[in-house]
């Protein structure tokens, strides 16, 4: 099983390739594949405990099901909640294995993952160095973004991270643990996205004074010393330069889109605009780029729309996304899910056995405030959240986590 869980991971992690050409067929065998093993788990496995550990993740499920009612593109919606489910049915019958093969197979899924992403970053840095121009992306105008081997810089940055966080938590040989971290940082502050910047810091600050508190006594004096070594050396380096080096600083470093988040605030207050109209049905599941839509167009015809194209439009909010798609009844269930997964280990593991799981899912709930990391089925982070929420419900509520997984 383990070899599986494996197989279908690397499946969709080179799905995100843009270099394999269609990766429409690759997803589609593998989620396929995880939904024929899910469903045969679960009648093989079933438990009721499974309703009382995961009754969000049925209520969400029931909430994407019912969004294909009222969206427009109903069989492009539906086809986007069979592919999510594919992946919520996998997780939920692997939830089922007894704890000590469960772990095994964690602990195999996740080594699996730092593997695969710490040779994405690796990749991605060296097309960096030797073809700059097949590792960028042009946003828009001159603007030009890192994506690496990745097709959209979001992937590149959201990944980079997430494997530069677990190679710092997962015990590994010293060495490898350094250069990992050295080139998936690179990686994600190359991508100028201070969303990943951010979250990277914030969620290994978190888990590292949750989890180990024999370090907490060296924050203050290396914060301090930090935040000094910063100011003098942003002071001097100010001093050196001319006003025209200042202002092409700027422009790389997007200081002018701090104040409306890159133009995030204008999508947003539309998207909250329109859901005030009607606050109890959304656009249906990855239909939530349509909200912009009716903004500029109250009697806009759906007949010359292509549903994939709206599929594709981000948000750069998975929280605004969920608003959009399934109104504010869908928008609370997502948010309680993502929020339990970060303070059910905060405040019920009380035995510290969790850091890995805790530091994926704060890191990705904070990824997802400017950006829509936990979204569809359409990219493995975006699963890999769901996982981690299904294994936290698994593991917090009534059953003990190995260290096989993390360490104390």
């Amino acid at each position: 099983m383990k070899y599986l869980i494996n197989i279908l991971m690397l499946a969709m992690i080179v799905k995100d390739i843009k270099f394999i050409g269609d990766p429409f067929w690759l997803r589609g065998f593998t989620q396929i594949g995880m939904l024929i093993v899910g469903i045969v788990l679960l009648l093989t496995k079933y438990r009721v405990s499974l309703f009382r550990k995961q009754w969000l993740i049925f209520i969400y499920v029931f909430m994407l099901i019912l969004s294909i009612m009222y969206s427009p593109f109903k069989t492009y919606t539906f086809l986007q909640v069979a592919s999510f489910l594919s992946a919520i049915i996998f997780f939920l019958g692997l939830s089922l294995y007894d704890t000590k093969r469960k772990n095994e197979y964690v602990n195999s899924l996740i080594s699996g993952l730092i593997i695969c992403y710490s040779l994405t970053s690796c990749m991605s840095l060296l097309l960096y160095i030797v073809k700059p121009s097949l590792a960028m992306l042009h946003v828009w105008g001159e603007e030009t973004r890192f994506c690496g081997v990745f097709a959209e810089p979001g992937i590149m940055g959201v990944t980079a991270g997430l494997v530069a966080g677990l190679a710092v938590i997962k015990p590994m040989n010293i060495f490898l643990k350094i250069a990992i971290v050295i080139v998936a940082t690179i990686c994600v502050f190359l991508t100028l996205s201070r969303t990943f910047e951010i979250a990277l810091i914030v969620a290994l600050l978190a888990t590292s004074w949750m989890y180990f508190p024999r370090y907490r006594k060296w924050y203050g004096l290396v914060g301090g010393l930090s935040a000094l070594f910063i100011l003098v050396a942003i002071s001097a380096f100010q001093l050196s330069l001319s006003s025209e080096k200042i202002k092409k600083i700027e422009s790389v470093s997007r200081s002018d889109s701090i104040t409306n988040l890159s133009g995030r605030t204008s999508f947003w207050a539309t998207v909250i605009s329109e859901r005030s109209k009607e606050p109890l049905v959304g656009e249906g599941f990855t239909m939530g780029g349509l909200a912009l839509l009716h903004k500029k167009n109250s009697y806009m015809s759906y007949e010359n729309i292509d549903p994939r194209m709206i599929g594709r439009t981000t948000l750069h909010s998975g929280y605004i996304q969920a608003l959009a798609d399934l109104a504010y009844p869908g928008f609370l269930i997502y948010t309680i899910i993502i929020l339990l997964a970060v303070f059910r280990p905060l405040f019920k593991d009380k035995q510290r056995q969790h850091s890995v799981l805790f530091y994926s899912a704060l890191y990705m709930l904070i990824s997802n405030s400017c950006e829509s990391m936990i979204y569809s089925a359409a990219n493995f982070p975006s699963i890999f959240f769901w996982f981690v929420a299904i294994l936290l419900n698994s593991y917090i509520m009534g059953e003990k986590y190995s260290n096989a997984v993390v360490r104390k």
